[in-house]
Order: C-alpha cells, then structure tokens, then sequence
C-alpha cells in the first residue's frame, strides 16, 4: 500500500467523521431543545461542544491538507471544475461552522448556569438557537454536495466553438465517476456507524447522569 492509498482512506475517513459526529450532535442538540428540561438540554449542549472539539475539529483541520496533497499528487490543477466547487463550497460550510462553534459553548455555558440555578433558560439562548439552526441547514446541504462531487468528479468543462452557438457543457465524466462510485457505498456505511455510535454514546452518558442525580 502506497502513501497516496493510506492518505486517501484517513481522507475517507475524517470526512466521515466530521460530517457524521455533525450530524449525529445536531441532531441530539436539535430535540433536546424541544424539550422542557433544562438538565437535559445543558448536558446536550455540553456533549455537543466536546464533540465539536474532540471530532469536528481534528477533521476539519485534517480534510484541507489530506485534499490538496491528493490533488497534487494526483495531478489535478485547484482550477477543475468539480475540485474548485469542492473547495469554494467546503469554505462556505466552514464559515458557517466556526460562528456554529462559538455559539454552542455560549448555549452550553446559559444552560448550565440555568439547570443549577434551576431556572427557564433565558431569551438569549433560544436566539442562539435560532441563529445556530439557520447557519447548520446550509453548511450540512453544503458538504453532501461536497460528497457528491469527491465521488463522481463530474467534468464540468466549458467549451465555445468560436460562433454564436451556445455554450456545450460536458456534465458528468462517468468513466472516472463509476470507478470511485463503490467507495460511497462504504462511506454511507461508515457515516451510518459513526452517527449511531455518536448517539449511543450521548445516549449512555445521560442515562449515567440521571441515575447519578437520581441517586
């Protein structure tokens, strides 16, 4: 196994994991704040912001560097048309990201001070809230897009025949695509596992601190 092999599968592999460990926090951050228990929503949070830390941010730092030494080593210029749309929408997604992170450890920090002080959680927290979902929606939208064109590498390649026709676009190169097609069946397997792991996890550690408190 060659460098380029091993570099390409941890590439796999952390992009399952940041877009998995997103999903799977969002999704328990989600409900958790369509509940009416304080406690509840502040361990949530706090898991939330461990995750982002422990998972999201290792491969999000990770992806970058992994991506564009693939691209280098495999000869492919940033100007392609599926490599630069990768990159321009992975951008849009982080931006949108690093608000996301700053705005869950300041919900995690209200609902902790609420759930001992055994209060409402405060109007401020709930437009966190608001702004939180608004900016998760197009970031996770962003990065299946990203997943569909590291699959298939569609060519989109732009060509003017010198008259007034319009313009021919080549939509999609099969040929490559096909060949990397079967690595998204063990991607969704994995993205599968990892989101079901993320939330048995969450899972155990609230039944643990409500036993606890319970006792």
């Amino acid at each position: 196994m060659n460098a380029y092999l091993i570099v390409k599968t941890l590439h796999i592999l952390s992009a399952t994991l940041m877009v998995g460990a997103g999903f799977g926090s969002a999704f328990y951050m989600f409900f958790a704040n369509r509940g009416d228990k304080v406690a509840a929503q502040a361990e949530v949070a706090r898991l939330v912001v461990r995750a982002d830390w422990w998972f999201t941010t290792p491969a999000v730092v990770f992806q970058p560097l992994s991506g564009l030494w693939l691209a280098h080593q495999a000869g492919w210029p940033l100007s392609m048309s599926w490599l630069a749309w990768a990159i321009g929408l992975f951008l849009f997604a982080g931006a949108c990201w690093l608000p996301v992170v700053w705005l869950q450890i300041r919900m995690a920090g209200m609902a902790r001070d609420a759930a001992e002080a055994g209060q409402a959680l405060p109007a401020r927290y709930w437009r966190f809230a608001r702004i939180w979902e608004c900016l998760g929606y197009p970031a996770f939208c962003a990065m299946l897009v990203v997943y569909f064109l590291m699959v298939l590498k569609p060519d989109w390649s732009f060509t003017w025949n010198g008259t007034s026709s319009p313009v021919q676009i080549e939509v999609f190169h099969f040929e490559s695509g096909c060949k990397e097609a079967a690595l998204s069946l063990l991607e969704a397997e994995a993205l599968h596992y990892l989101v079901v792991s993320v939330i048995r996890t969450i899972d155990e550690e609230l039944l643990r601190k409500a036993s606890t408190s319970g006792a």
